[in-house]
């Protein structure tokens, strides 16, 4: 599955694969591509909004506004009568800048930040990237582990709960399992045939 997102010279390309997620960002300036593993994602409701202005119109507003100047300088001396039409689109320019901003829901990873354009399909890639978490979590981690202790075990089961990747009805299940396991290890039958 993939998604791209482009708008005013900023683009976003997510890749999903199935333990990881590649995630293009490309400026005005400079693309990169990096690798992100789905369980290094933050919990969901962990982000930053984010705007950013887009430099071209700045560029364009300096560039309208030199021509500007001397075509002014020009008519001034040549026809006595100066034009200001480099300096209104300048001024378009310049209303642009400062009122079109690009906005993201920026996540922190671990060693990176995803930055998701807030377009028609935001929603939809945060619902892809979480459901990729979720089914790792589940995964990898929805199971008894004997080896470890009882409080372990719950506080495991709690944190999937909370990320969603098990149901309240599986955390439970879960809880009461753990529970009947540990009290079953520790009954005094159990230590009594140790000894």
């Amino acid at each position: 599955m993939m998604f791209n997102q482009k708008t005013m010279g900023i683009k976003r390309r997510f890749k999903l694969f199935n333990d990881h997620f590649t995630y293009y960002q490309a400026d005005e300036s400079i693309g990169t591509t990096k690798k992100i593993k789905y369980l290094s994602l933050p919990a969901r409701d962990d982000f930053h909004e984010m705007h950013e202005k887009n430099m071209l119109f700045f560029i364009g507003a300096v560039c309208f506004l030199l021509v500007g100047g001397i075509q002014y300088t020009a008519m001034e001396i040549l026809t006595g009568s100066p034009k200001y039409s480099m300096f209104s689109i300048s001024l378009i320019f310049v209303i642009l800048y400062f009122k079109k901003k690009a906005k993201f829901t920026l996540y922190l990873t671990d060693s990176d930040e995803v930055s998701i354009l807030k377009d028609k399909q935001h929603d939809q890639i945060i619902e892809a990237l979480y459901a990729k978490k979720k089914q790792l979590l589940k995964d990898y981690y929805a199971f008894i582990d004997t080896e470890s202790d009882l409080e372990s075990e719950i506080g495991k089961f709690n944190y999937l709960k909370n990320e969603e990747a098990i149901s309240p009805q599986e955390y439970d299940d879960f809880v009461r399992q753990v529970k009947q396991l540990y009290t079953t290890e520790m009954s005094p039958e159990k230590e009594r045939n140790v000894h």
